[in-house]
Protein backbone atom coordinates (compact mmCIF):
# COMPACT_ATOMS: atom_id res chain seq x y z
CA UNK A 1 0.00 0.00 0.00
CA UNK A 2 0.97 3.91 -1.02
CA UNK A 3 1.89 5.68 2.34
CA UNK A 4 0.92 8.75 0.60
CA UNK A 5 -1.92 7.47 -0.33
CA UNK A 6 -3.10 6.19 3.29
CA UNK A 7 -1.42 9.90 4.65
CA UNK A 8 -3.61 11.70 1.73
CA UNK A 9 -7.07 9.45 3.29
CA UNK A 10 -6.55 9.50 7.06
CA UNK A 11 -9.78 11.66 8.79
CA UNK A 12 -8.47 13.74 11.80
CA UNK A 13 -10.97 12.97 13.76
CA UNK A 14 -14.01 10.46 13.87
CA UNK A 15 -16.52 13.70 13.25
CA UNK A 16 -14.37 13.57 9.57
CA UNK A 17 -15.98 10.21 8.92
CA UNK A 18 -19.55 9.89 9.96
CA UNK A 19 -21.39 7.35 11.08
CA UNK A 20 -22.04 4.12 9.60
CA UNK A 21 -18.47 3.41 9.30
CA UNK A 22 -15.74 1.08 10.68
CA UNK A 23 -12.39 2.19 11.51
CA UNK A 24 -9.14 1.93 13.43
CA UNK A 25 -7.93 4.33 15.71
CA UNK A 26 -4.55 4.78 16.48
CA UNK A 27 -2.99 5.68 20.02
CA UNK A 28 -2.83 8.98 19.44
CA UNK A 29 -5.79 9.29 18.14
CA UNK A 30 -5.31 9.05 13.87
CA UNK A 31 -8.32 7.60 12.29
CA UNK A 32 -8.05 5.12 9.77
CA UNK A 33 -11.06 4.53 7.76
CA UNK A 34 -11.72 0.66 6.80
CA UNK A 35 -13.56 -0.13 3.37
CA UNK A 36 -14.18 -3.98 3.98
CA UNK A 37 -12.91 -5.45 7.50
CA UNK A 38 -10.84 -4.26 10.00
CA UNK A 39 -8.94 -7.58 9.24
CA UNK A 40 -8.50 -6.86 5.37
CA UNK A 41 -7.12 -3.52 6.12
CA UNK A 42 -4.40 -4.30 8.64
CA UNK A 43 -3.60 -6.86 5.87
CA UNK A 44 -3.16 -4.74 3.25
CA UNK A 45 -1.38 -2.06 5.19
CA UNK A 46 0.72 -4.95 7.26
CA UNK A 47 3.95 -2.92 6.02
CA UNK A 48 3.07 0.74 6.86
CA UNK A 49 1.41 -0.34 10.10
CA UNK A 50 4.60 -2.28 11.18
CA UNK A 51 7.09 0.37 10.10
CA UNK A 52 4.82 3.60 10.99
CA UNK A 53 4.69 2.00 14.82
CA UNK A 54 7.43 -0.03 15.00
CA UNK A 55 5.59 -2.92 15.59
CA UNK A 56 6.30 -6.54 14.41
CA UNK A 57 2.88 -7.58 13.49
CA UNK A 58 3.09 -11.11 11.51
CA UNK A 59 2.70 -11.66 8.10
CA UNK A 60 0.90 -14.29 6.28
CA UNK A 61 0.93 -17.10 8.59
CA UNK A 62 -2.29 -19.53 9.95
CA UNK A 63 -4.46 -17.36 12.19
CA UNK A 64 -2.00 -14.20 11.73
CA UNK A 65 -5.59 -11.94 10.95
CA UNK A 66 -6.90 -13.24 14.34
CA UNK A 67 -3.60 -12.36 16.49
CA UNK A 68 -2.69 -9.16 14.34
CA UNK A 69 -6.67 -7.89 15.09
CA UNK A 70 -6.12 -8.35 18.91
CA UNK A 71 -2.45 -6.88 19.21
CA UNK A 72 -3.30 -4.07 17.61
CA UNK A 73 -5.66 -3.93 20.06
CA UNK A 74 -3.72 -4.66 23.09
CA UNK A 75 -1.32 -1.68 21.93
CA UNK A 76 -3.57 0.55 22.35
CA UNK A 77 -5.23 0.99 19.06
CA UNK A 78 -9.30 0.90 19.29
CA UNK A 79 -11.50 -0.75 16.78
CA UNK A 80 -15.26 0.79 15.73
CA UNK A 81 -17.53 -0.20 14.23
CA UNK A 82 -20.93 2.27 13.40
CA UNK A 83 -24.17 0.22 12.82
CA UNK A 84 -27.72 1.95 12.78
CA UNK A 85 -28.09 1.17 16.25
CA UNK A 86 -24.81 2.52 17.67
CA UNK A 87 -21.27 2.40 18.20
CA UNK A 88 -19.39 -0.35 19.46
CA UNK A 89 -15.74 0.05 19.94
CA UNK A 90 -12.93 -2.54 20.84
CA UNK A 91 -10.42 -1.44 23.51
CA UNK A 92 -7.69 -3.60 25.65
CA UNK A 93 -9.44 -2.39 28.76
CA UNK A 94 -11.94 -1.00 30.30
CA UNK A 95 -9.88 0.67 32.48
CA UNK A 96 -7.78 2.22 30.34
CA UNK A 97 -8.45 5.74 30.42
CA UNK A 98 -6.44 6.99 27.34
CA UNK A 99 -9.04 5.07 25.33
CA UNK A 100 -12.05 6.01 26.86
CA UNK A 101 -11.05 9.65 26.85
CA UNK A 102 -10.64 9.15 22.54
CA UNK A 103 -13.99 7.39 22.70
CA UNK A 104 -15.54 10.09 24.61
CA UNK A 105 -14.03 12.64 22.31
CA UNK A 106 -15.62 11.04 19.23
CA UNK A 107 -18.90 10.46 20.83
CA UNK A 108 -19.52 13.99 21.77
CA UNK A 109 -17.99 14.85 18.17
CA UNK A 110 -20.72 12.81 16.87
CA UNK A 111 -23.53 11.97 18.76
CA UNK A 112 -26.49 14.91 19.79
CA UNK A 113 -27.36 14.77 23.80
CA UNK A 114 -30.60 13.15 22.92
CA UNK A 115 -29.63 10.42 20.48
CA UNK A 116 -30.82 7.78 21.51
CA UNK A 117 -28.19 4.97 20.13
CA UNK A 118 -26.33 2.33 21.79
CA UNK A 119 -22.63 2.68 22.33
CA UNK A 120 -20.91 -0.41 23.42
CA UNK A 121 -17.43 -1.04 24.34
CA UNK A 122 -15.78 -4.27 24.71
CA UNK A 123 -12.91 -4.82 26.70
CA UNK A 124 -10.52 -7.32 25.50
CA UNK A 125 -8.38 -8.44 28.97
CA UNK A 126 -12.03 -8.22 31.05
CA UNK A 127 -13.58 -10.27 27.69
CA UNK A 128 -17.07 -8.08 28.82
CA UNK A 129 -18.22 -5.06 28.10
CA UNK A 130 -20.09 -1.86 28.95
CA UNK A 131 -23.53 -0.75 27.58
CA UNK A 132 -25.71 2.08 27.61
CA UNK A 133 -27.41 4.71 25.23
CA UNK A 134 -26.08 7.91 24.47
CA UNK A 135 -28.29 10.43 25.78
CA UNK A 136 -28.71 8.02 29.56
CA UNK A 137 -25.08 8.85 29.66
CA UNK A 138 -25.53 13.07 29.02
CA UNK A 139 -28.62 12.82 31.30
CA UNK A 140 -26.55 11.11 34.04
CA UNK A 141 -24.44 14.03 34.43
CA UNK A 142 -21.86 11.63 35.19
CA UNK A 143 -18.04 11.60 34.26
CA UNK A 144 -17.77 9.49 31.12
CA UNK A 145 -15.04 6.70 32.39
CA UNK A 146 -17.07 6.16 35.83
CA UNK A 147 -20.47 5.78 33.40
CA UNK A 148 -18.62 3.45 31.12
CA UNK A 149 -17.21 1.31 34.45
CA UNK A 150 -20.43 1.10 36.39
CA UNK A 151 -22.36 -0.57 33.13
CA UNK A 152 -19.90 -3.24 32.63
CA UNK A 153 -22.20 -6.38 32.22
CA UNK A 154 -20.79 -10.00 31.70
CA UNK A 155 -21.55 -12.42 28.57
CA UNK A 156 -24.32 -14.79 28.96
CA UNK A 157 -23.71 -18.02 26.77
CA UNK A 158 -21.55 -16.35 24.15
CA UNK A 159 -24.36 -13.33 23.52
CA UNK A 160 -24.29 -10.43 24.50
CA UNK A 161 -26.39 -9.27 27.13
Amino acid sequence: MNWYKIAQNTPQTLGDIGESRQCWIDPNGIVYEVELSHVSWIKDNLDFINRRYSLALAPEIPRSHIYNDENLTKLGWIRLLWTSKGAHFNINSLYNTNSLRRIEEGLFQIHDPRDTRSVEIWGIQENTGSLFHWNEFVNSGNNFIDYVQAHIYQPRNNELV
